[in-house]
Parts: structure tokens; C-alpha cells; sequence
């Protein structure tokens, strides 16, 4: 009876956690809809593709030099805050700002200098050079604010990461508009800066708020000290670089053997089926991850955990994968144009994949929770690599179709590699409650 009163209270506490988060991501969601919209018609398929490609750079290079600070962050930060000591908090705190700023002075300088060879590899010219130098600005910003928006999730201040995700598209919104409206693409690079350094002012201001103590720590110790987090952090940072490069390929690899109108059309189904799914899953996580965390050493909860938040995954995010798939084609003249019809077939193809992406999100917390770090990186260089190759395999036959069989098959493996790797770690299982929603919406 008593295992039953914590199961019961632990899912409301999930529930209510996902809707802090959830109700926000919502009006975020909607919000973003009315941004992309508006970008869709301002720039057409070619300005949406070069969008993705640009931002993917950023996301690149922050990716590859950022260490895998955000995740450890969260993680060192969410359990400082178990031990209850203010001076433990302020330090791990100081110690994840100082270390934001110095991989984010370092990941600025590494994409000015490798300007030239990453225009020439994406364009197969160095004229854009110059503007990819200048996305230096937006990789120093968003590394900052990631980092702080890690603070604000590890003390589990779920209200203020919410206000700020809402606030943050809204800045976007307004500032993009009128930039696309009179510069069109040309304004694209200021567009990406001006909403970096916006984000964070955003995130600066919420994490101001918090009542965390002044810790003093000098240089020698600040590097010393940040080692072990940076050591949590490498198969987040590996596997993040190596997720990160293999859809700047994919996108590369389309523009190469397609156009710049296919990556557009790539990018638009790619946008729907993953980041607004990644939205919901961010909501969960946002305090499924630290509350995984304080109980990594105990098998028994966490794979109770786990099976209760597939239950509450499948409950939120099942309706939504069926949505998208059967208002596919609405989905997209709403959100683009019907310029992007043929983004119509691969939605429905990367919304299938989603499924099993939305089964396994749960388990693959497991090893960041452990800390394991060979099973992150097995897990998710595998996943790249699978998903690459069949689409080397599809592409000559099946084209643009070729890419979404990849990503059906890709998650259904990344599913099946994830029960193997945990299985040393918590021996998880899904508990009778979660098949019986596994089978129902299969």
C-alpha cells in the first residue's frame, strides 16, 4: 500500500512538474509556430535552409566546446542542493558561471578562425566566411545563458526556466520580424546574434534572482575544481558534437547531392517532428533528470522512476505523435507554405521514428543519471553512425523518402542497443503498466 502512495505521488509530482514547464512550452510552441510562419513567408525555402544550416554552425562549434558543462552542471548543481549546504551551492554555482564564460571565449575564437574552412565545407565557397565569423558572437552568448538556464534546472527552479523559455521566443519574435521584413536574408547574422545576447540577458536576470551565496574561488582552483565536472560532462559533450556534426552533414550531404531547397524542405519536417517533440520531452526532463539523479544509487527507485515517467511520456506525448501524423499535410501549409509540400512525406516518416525516439528518451536518462559514461557514448555514436549510413544506403534509390526510412529504423535500433547498455546498470525492465501503453499506442 505505502509503494503504491509514493508510485501515486511520485506521478502527480511528475504531472505537476510537466505542467510547470508544459503550460509554458505550450505558449512557447505557438509562439514559435507564429516565428516560423513568419520566416517561412519573409524568406522562402532557401532563406529557411541557410537559417539551419547557420544555426547549426553555432550549435556545432558551442557543442564542441562547451565540454559538456550544461549537463554535469544541472547534475552537480541538483546535488549540491541534496546536501542542503548553501556554501556547497554557491560554489558548484560559481564554479559552472566561470567555467560558461571560459568555453564560451574559446568556442568565439575557434569558429573566427575556422571561418573559411567551415564555409567552404558547407557552400563549397568561402564567401560566407565572413558571416559565419560573426556568428562568433552568438556561440560566446549561448553558451552563457545554456549555462545558466543548467543553474535555474538544477536548483529546480522550474517557474523561472518557464517565464524565460516563454519571454525568450517573444523577444525573438520581435526582433526577427522587422529584420526579415526590410533586410531579408541579409539580416539573417544579426537576427541570430541580437536573439543570442536577448536569451542572455533573460537568463541572466532570472538566475540574479535566486538566492544563492557569494562564493570566493581562486583561478587555480576554479580549473581544478572544474576537471571533474568536466569529466561528468565529456560523453554529454561527445555525444552532443557528434549528434551535432552528423546533422550538419546530413544537411550538407542534401545540399550536395540535392539543393538548398531540399535542406529547406529537410529542416521544415525535421523542426516539427523533433524539436517540438524535444519540447515536450525538455519539460519532463526539467525535473525528471535531477530527481533521477538524487536516487541514481538506488536501482529499485530508479527503474521505478523510469517506468513511471514512460507511463507519463506516453500519456503526453502519444496524442501528440498521432496528431502530427495524421494532420501531417495541414501541419505544414500552416506552419510554412505550400511551397513545402514535398516536407509533407518525410514528416510522416520522422513522426513514426518519434515513436521510438519517445520510448526511449526515459532509459537513455539512466546513464546520465549513473554517469556512465561508456554507455552515453556507445549509445549515441552508434545512433549517428546507423542513421548515417542507411541514409548513404537509401539515398540512391528512394532520395528525400530514403532519409526517413534511415530515421524510422536508426531509433528502433538506438531502442534496442539502450535496453542492452542499461541492463549492467539498474537491470530496468518496463513494468506491466508501461506495456500495456507501449502496445496501445503502437
Amino acid at each position: 500500500m505505502s509503494d503504491t502512495q509514493d508510485s501515486i505521488k511520485s506521478k502527480k509530482q511528475m504531472i505537476k512538474s510537466t505542467g510547470i514547464v508544459g503550460s509554458s512550452q505550450i505558449l512557447t510552441v505557438a509562439l514559435q509556430i507564429v516565428r516560423t510562419k513568419i520566416i517561412a513567408l519573409l524568406l522562402g525555402p532557401t532563406g529557411v535552409g541557410l537559417l539551419g544550416i547557420y544555426n547549426n554552425i553555432v550549435d556545432m562549434v558551442r557543442n564542441v566546446t562547451g565540454l559538456g558543462i550544461n549537463f554535469s552542471g544541472v547534475r552537480e548543481i541538483a546535488q549540491a542542493c541534496g546536501t542542503n549546504d548553501e556554501a556547497t551551492v554557491a560554489k558548484k554555482a560559481l564554479l559552472l558561471r566561470r567555467w560558461s564564460y571560459i568555453t564560451g571565449i574559446v568556442g568565439a575564437l575557434a569558429l573566427i578562425l575556422l571561418c573559411y574552412p567551415i564555409s567552404i565545407f558547407s557552400f563549397n565557397t568561402g564567401d560566407y566566411s565572413l558571416p559565419i565569423a560573426c556568428l562568433a558572437a552568438a556561440v560566446f552568448f549561448t553558451s552563457i545563458s545554456q549555462a545558466q538556464i543548467a543553474l535555474l534546472q538544477g536548483t529546480r527552479n522550474l517557474v523561472s526556466m518557464a517565464k524565460a523559455s516563454v519571454i525568450g521566443v517573444l523577444l525573438s519574435i520581435v526582433i526577427v520580424t522587422p529584420i526579415y521584413y526590410f533586410w531579408g536574408i541579409d539580416g539573417m547574422v544579426v537576427a541570430i546574434i541580437l536573439m543570442a545576447i536577448s536569451n542572455f540577458l533573460l537568463s541572466h536576470y532570472f538566475v540574479s534572482r535566486l538566492k544563492i551565496s557569494k562564493a570566493q574561488m581562486s583561478f587555480k582552483e576554479t580549473i581544478n575544481s572544474g576537471r571533474e565536472m568536466v569529466k561528468l560532462g565529456f560523453a554529454s559533450a561527445i555525444s552532443g558534437i557528434i549528434g551535432t556534426i552528423a546533422m550538419y552533414y546530413v544537411r550538407s550531404f542534401i545540399s550536395g547531392h540535392g539543393s538548398i531547397d531540399d535542406v529547406g524542405f529537410f529542416q521544415a519536417s525535421w523542426s516539427i517532428s523533433n524539436v517540438y517533440l524535444l519540447t515536450v520531452l525538455n519539460a519532463m526532463a526539467a525535473d525528471f533528470f535531477p530527481r533521477l539523479t538524487a536516487v541514481n544509487n538506488d536501482n529499485e527507485k530508479v527503474n521505478r522512476l523510469v517506468n513511471e515517467q514512460t507511463e507519463i511520456a506516453l500519456l503526453i506525448g502519444g496524442p501528440l505523435i498521432i496528431a502530427m501524423f495524421i494532420f501531417s499535410s495541414l501541419i505544414i501549409t500552416i506552419l510554412y507554405s505550400s511551397e513545402f509540400s514535398v516536407s509533407v512525406m518525410l514528416l510522416n516518416y520522422f513522426v513514426v521514428g518519434s515513436f521510438f525516439k519517445l520510448l526511449s528518451w526515459p532509459i537513455c536518462i539512466i546513464s546520465g543519471a549513473k554517469g556512465a559514461i561508456k554507455q552515453i557514448l556507445i549509445s549515441e555514436i552508434s545512433w549517428n553512425i546507423v542513421f548515417i549510413g542507411l541514409i548513404w544506403m537509401f539515398w540512391g534509390s528512394m532520395g528525400m523518402k530514403g532519409i526517413g526510412l534511415a530515421y524510422i529504423l536508426s531509433y528502433i535500433y538506438y531502442l534496442v542497443i539502450l535496453f542492452i547498455l542499461v541492463n549492467p546498470l539498474s537491470r530496468f525492465r518496463w513494468d506491466k503498466t508501461s506495456v500495456k501503453h507501449v502496445l496501445f499506442y503502437s
